[in-house]
């Protein structure tokens, strides 16, 4: 019961020491808040770096579970790297506030400079 954590949330800030300096990865996984979310970025930020584009990464969970806040901080990863057309679709735009809420707070995390447009 280090620092009066569950064995979870122990494993998640393991992780997040582990891979501080990765770049990255490091910057967008300090930005999870559950165990399941930085195993996902990590996940989808392999997918991404290997850069073959023959991997699909599909992920699966409960509603409120942090599935588009682990996405968006990995589409933040795939600008940081270097990838310029990305696509998302969904039924309507509501379904993506929370994917942009965290694209933007990845970008943030990578030090790139959000700027945010409303209509």
């Amino acid at each position: 019961d280090s620092d009066g954590l569950s064995e979870v949330d122990q494993e998640l800030k393991k992780l997040k020491e582990e891979l501080n300096e990765d770049l990255p990865v490091g910057p967008l996984i300090r930005k999870c808040c559950t165990l399941d979310q930085g195993k996902a970025v990590i996940t989808f930020l392999d997918a991404i770096l290997d850069k073959t584009l023959r991997g699909t990464v599909a992920t699966f969970a409960a509603r409120g579970r942090g599935k588009s806040a682990a996405l968006g901080l990995s589409i933040a990863g795939a600008i940081a790297v270097g990838y310029s057309n990305i696509f998302v679709t969904a039924p309507s735009p509501e379904n993506l506030r929370t994917l942009f809420e965290f694209i933007c707070k990845g970008l943030v995390a990578l030090e790139y400079e959000v700027l945010v447009l409303t209509c």
